[in-house]
């Protein structure tokens, strides 16, 4: 049971990661649902001059711009991969009420992330 959990929690977390890390998923869904368009034509923005970026690249350069601490603390959260990862293996281990998952969720998540990244 507890391999599962591990096995479970680390390609949920892998695939969240990736689609997060990796593609411009913002783009799409912003403007199908038709919300944040001026955040939207800000990264627009972003990704015109930074043609390897994505998302979370553009929130760490936004979270260098801001003075409120919380918000600035949450955009460079969500744009480090190794930080978000942990917190999601974390969430992983309540989940489960098996906290003993956290450790080899997260590494195993990472590890699958960042070979995806190598071969994009």
């Amino acid at each position: 049971m507890l391999v599962e959990q591990i096995f479970y929690s680390t390609f949920w977390i892998s695939a969240i990661s990736i689609i997060w890390f990796c593609t411009d998923w913002f783009v799409h869904y912003s403007q199908l649902f038709g919300i944040w368009e001026n955040l939207r034509l800000q990264y627009t923005s972003f990704i015109s001059e930074n043609k390897n970026g994505f998302f979370p690249d553009f929130l760490y350069k936004k979270s260098l711009k801001t003075s409120n601490k919380c918000f600035k603390f949450l955009l460079k959260l969500v744009s480090c991969p190794f930080c978000l990862n942990f917190w999601l293996a974390v969430f992983a281990g309540f989940f489960c009420r098996e906290m003993i998952i956290v450790a080899p969720t997260y590494v195993l998540s990472l590890f699958i992330l960042l070979q995806i990244k190598r071969m994009i």
